[in-house]
């Protein structure tokens, strides 16, 4: 089997992208995928180098061949299968983000996906400042003791799940203020009971 495919890649939960070099004198290309029999299957005809194979499952592993062929006066000519590449789709992003402010404190809180091994937590100072990363979890609430009231803060959250495959960023945007603390209280009611 020839090495032509050069990059398999999930930019999507649901796809991943195939890359190969040409192949000279080809007219297109044959894209195979794995069953689940172990079997190669059929799956597309291109006339590109390159193929995106979508609507697939979030955080699986899927494995591609392609075949170049040629389309010639004696009839279609097939060559051989290319070395086998395998590809993860990436998880899809947290669900549900929310941030609450309670007791001089941000928590944010998010539904938990099904594939993730941990959370990352980036967080921006500004609305289109540049994000550092404040906390690795596995947990699906986090809490960030160090917001000060008056500032705008924007957090952005992956999923990783357990081969390093992250999610695209779901992203939320909060300015937070404390709840004012009453220091003293005066009765200025003129009347007496």
């Amino acid at each position: 089997s020839e090495k032509i495919i050069q990059a398999a890649d999930s930019v999507e939960p649901d796809s991943i992208s195939l890359v190969w070099a040409r192949v000279p004198q080809a007219t297109g290309y044959y894209v195979y995928r794995r069953g689940s029999d172990g079997n190669f299957k059929y799956i597309a005809r291109v006339t590109t180098n390159r193929y995106t194979d979508k609507k697939l499952t979030d955080s699986c592993t899927y494995t591609y061949l392609v075949k170049a062929f040629a389309d010639t006066a004696g009839g279609t000519v097939t060559g051989n299968g290319s070395h086998a590449v395998t590809a993860v789709t990436r998880p899809s992003q947290v669900e549900n983000l929310k941030i609450k402010a309670d007791k001089g404190k941000l928590t944010l809180v998010w539904k938990t996906n099904k594939h993730a091994d941990s959370y990352l937590i980036y967080r921006a100072a500004k609305e289109n400042g540049s994000y550092e990363k404040i906390v690795t979890t596995t947990d699906t609430t986090y809490t960030d003791t160090s917001a000060k009231s008056g500032k705008t803060y924007t957090y952005k959250i992956r999923v990783v799940t357990g081969n390093g495959t992250k999610s695209t960023i779901n992203t939320k945007t909060v300015t937070y203020l404390k709840a004012p603390k009453i220091s003293k209280v005066k009765n200025t009611s003129k009347y007496t009971i």
